[in-house]
């Protein structure tokens, strides 16, 4: 019955991804595509694994399969369709339209067409800032995980985000990369010493932003280089997760291979020490672990213990292990609000996000830049990581407010200034 409900749900998904994904034999990659893959890849892709009784000789891949196959079936299936049910939400609330608040609201961003950044007020005060970022975590760079994550990390990865965020900006305003090479070139050098520290799903996910914007704003992509890309990235990916930990003499196809399974494989540890240890009852609750995450953006300075009062999944659910790190998006959003809440999140998400996507042309640098950024969020950090860094973090902080303040400080000085590029 598992493997027959599997099959349903990949069938269907991929169907969703040729419906929105595929027009006149070229590729839009949008915020559906780039959520329905997240969802095969750590939703379906480890259950199947699992199921297919495939064998690696690996500890932590030991650990999770015996778990799992204590696991009784009714609960499995429990899972692939609650977890079918959040999916579908997000595609019924990315067709649902809502005209009214575009008009009120949200086009209102868009009157800003083009963004003018003074390279006096801009570049020079964040080259500085990321000269200083680079110099608080100078004994971790080109070390991987080999050593303890420096508390700087996240830091780091805020502010590649807000070089990238820069570039995106001055692309979708009709600057070209040559134009805006300082702006590139800065961003490069900064993205390689993130990716030396075991960054890369933050800059993979820049790189998926990057595609989204050339695929809708520049010219639809062919299925032929989309493969092309996708090997090519599947390859990169896999080769320096390797390099980072065994060097490249451990470099092989099949070390590419596993490096790419390994990554949903680990994050389903959370997941099946959820469905071992819960009823699956928990229809709605109050999202505790959601709401306190709010508090993290307060900085340290204003609140230096809030990492005292923010909750996390396990302070509900203490049976829950994730000892890599990575919460499974299920174990995060079942646990804190239920599966009505879940449902209903997932509904506003899509929602959101269908209606930027359909107001696109008419929408202005900042909306457009917010899509890309978020819709990249949503193949992997939204399936990956911790309600609190997932949606607080990465897409409200780093997508959404990140940009939002550019726009603003850059239409506060270009208005009452008069700075040029």
């Amino acid at each position: 019955m598992i493997c027959f409900i599997e099959i349903g749900i990949l069938l269907i998904v991929t169907l969703v991804i040729i419906k929105y994904s595929l027009k006149e034999r070229k590729m839009i990659i949008n915020h559906i595509t780039c959520f329905s893959i997240g969802y095969l890849y750590y939703a379906i892709l480890p259950v199947l694994i699992f199921e297919l009784g495939i064998f690696f000789d690996d500890s932590v891949y030991i650990k999770v399969i015996n778990i799992y196959n204590s696991i009784p079936e009714k609960k499995i299936e429990g899972y692939l369709l609650m977890s079918f049910s959040m999916y579908m939400a997000f595609i019924l609330g990315s067709n649902t339209k809502i005209r009214f608040l575009w008009k009120k609201r949200i086009l209102k961003q868009g009157n800003y067409t083009t963004i003018k950044c003074s390279e006096t007020v801009y570049y020079i005060p964040l080259l500085l800032l990321g000269i200083i970022v680079v110099w608080m975590n100078r004994s971790y760079l080109f070390k991987g995980y080999a050593v303890e994550s420096s508390s700087w990390k996240g830091m780091f990865s805020a502010y590649v985000t807000i070089i990238f965020s820069v570039v995106l900006m001055c692309l979708l305003s009709g600057y070209s990369l040559r134009t805006n090479k300082k702006w590139v070139i800065t961003y490069f050098v900064f993205a390689v010493l993130l990716l030396s520290m075991g960054g890369r799903l933050y800059v993979v996910s820049n790189i998926v932003a990057f595609i989204i914007y050339y695929s809708n704003f520049r010219k639809k992509i062919s299925i032929r280089s989309i493969a092309i890309t996708l090997i090519a990235m599947i390859i990169i990916i896999g080769a320096w997760g390797i390099v980072r930990l065994q060097g490249l003499e451990g470099v092989s196809l099949f070390g590419i291979f596993y490096g790419i399974l390994q990554e949903p494989i680990y994050t389903s540890y959370s997941l099946v020490t959820y469905l071992k240890g819960s009823t699956l009852s928990n229809m709605i609750a109050f999202p505790k672990v959601l709401l306190s995450s709010f508090i993290s953006l307060i900085p340290s300075v204003f609140f230096p213990n809030k990492e005292k009062v923010i909750l996390s999944v396990q302070d509900i659910a203490p049976y829950v292990e994730k000892p890599l790190g990575a919460t499974n998006f299920f174990t995060s959003y079942n646990a804190d609000m239920g599966l009505i809440g879940s449902i209903i999140l997932f509904y506003m998400i899509g929602l959101y996000m269908g209606n930027l996507y359909r107001k696109k042309e008419s929408s202005g640098y900042l909306n457009n830049t917010i899509y890309c950024m978020v819709s990249s969020c949503l193949m992997f950090t939204f399936f990956r990581d911790s309600v609190g860094i997932s949606l607080v973090k990465n897409i409200f902080e780093f997508s959404v407010l990140i940009p939002f303040i550019l726009a603003v400080v850059n239409t506060t000085i270009v208005k009452h200034k008069g700075l040029m590029l």
